[in-house]
């Protein structure tokens, strides 16, 4: 690949990144094809109801052929073409090039030069940090390089992009004190709507159990996929005594976890009931192949872009092994993550309960040996 005027190998992150941006957008130019919009197409009444399966088709495609006129995407990729261009601008800007690559594929280019400003560069020695804001059209999207110098040259680490200016929190104040408005230690619990099975027997009976640490909270949880806590993010709607519990994986033999538990108690449960998060129901959604359960308050605390940087923090724990207990903040471990059984989906959460109603446990059941309840 050509580099670009600006691609000045030693100078700074700042050329690093403008030179990356510029790069990127030239691949993205080369490889355009033009879509066809088909303009003589009969035109639909998008606002009455279709009658049929073929009116519905139609007013469908009528609606995409009209998005993308009204839109700036009128393009799509040749993807054989992108993939070869794309893998060669990873090998020239990226530290460690592969999987998690600085490209993707798209139908309009995140990076365009007239509209990605750099508005902050900062360096420690051989490491470096660059913000960029892209004024998109549509959106302005808020992006971080991380680099590091090798050899004389300031390669990309990461990169990262959210919608919101770095240091937003993911929750101000005052959705914080809505959402923990609906939380209380005697919050009452719903009955199952079906045989949740025997979710004791997930432990019981799984090949291996590996005790994973213990998590320290301040009463308040939640359950949600690291790659998403900016979305969607509640607190459960039960509360805990504030303390520390320890914290399991089941798994079997071929290392796919069955369930998490968080212990919150040595007596056994006699009865499971769905673990609510507020507004929110009792599935967690999983798009990004992971399940953490989180002190909600230390969670609430972070900043977006910090949230961004956690499932990549952690990633190698997924990954290479059954989960791992972390801390959010610094502090005594408040977090525990693992692989979420054999992918992204919909899992349910249970409160297990005492005979005295007391609780027991939380409990993900990774639907590997379970029917989901209906």
């Amino acid at each position: 690949m050509d580099a670009t005027a600006a691609d000045a190998e030693g100078d700074s992150p700042r050329l690093r990144v403008a030179a990356f941006i510029a790069d990127y957008h030239q691949i993205w130019q080369q490889s355009l094809r033009s879509v066809d919009r088909n303009p003589s197409a009969p035109s639909v009444d998008l606002t009455r109801m279709p009658d049929s399966a073929g009116d519905f088709a139609a007013m469908f495609s009528q609606g995409l052929q009209n998005w993308l006129r009204a839109s700036s995407a009128t393009a799509a990729l040749d993807l054989d073409l992108w993939a070869t261009l794309s893998a060669q601008l990873d090998r020239h800007f990226a530290s460690s090039p592969g999987p998690r690559s600085l490209t993707t594929n798209v139908l309009r280019p995140p990076h365009v030069p007239a509209e990605e400003a750099v508005s902050s560069e900062e360096r420690s020695g051989d490491a470096g940090m660059v913000r960029t804001v892209m004024n998109d059209p549509q959106q302005t999207i808020y992006y971080t390089y991380r680099l590091t110098r090798l050899d004389g040259s300031w390669l990309i680490d990461t990169l990262s992009e959210s919608y919101d200016p770095p240091h937003t929190p993911i929750l101000s104040r005052d959705e914080v004190a809505q959402l923990l408005a609906g939380v209380g230690p005697d919050t009452p619990l719903p009955e199952l709507p079906g045989d949740a099975g025997d979710l004791d027997a997930l432990f019981a009976g799984a090949d291996e159990v590996v005790e994973l640490g213990a998590l320290t909270t301040s009463g308040f949880l939640t359950v949600h996929d690291l790659g998403w806590v900016r979305w969607d993010v509640a607190p459960l709607t039960r509360s805990v005594p504030p303390g520390t519990y320890p914290v399991a994986v089941a798994r079997s033999s071929d290392g796919v976890n069955r369930a998490l538990r968080l212990r919150l108690a040595s007596s056994q449960p006699v009865e499971w009931r769905p673990a609510e998060r507020v507004d929110t129901g009792d599935v967690v959604s999983v798009d990004a192949g992971n399940v953490a359960i989180l002190d909600f308050t230390a969670l609430a605390s972070r900043d977006a872009e910090e949230a961004e940087g956690i499932l990549e923090r952690m990633t190698p724990s997924i990954l290479n092994g059954p989960g791992a207990v972390f801390s959010l903040d610094d502090g005594a471990p408040d977090a525990v993550v693992v692989e979420s059984g054999i992918g992204d989906g919909g899992y349910p959460i249970y409160w297990g309960l005492a005979a005295d109603g007391s609780l027991t446990d939380l409990v993900v059941d990774f639907l590997t040996a379970s029917e989901q309840p209906t």
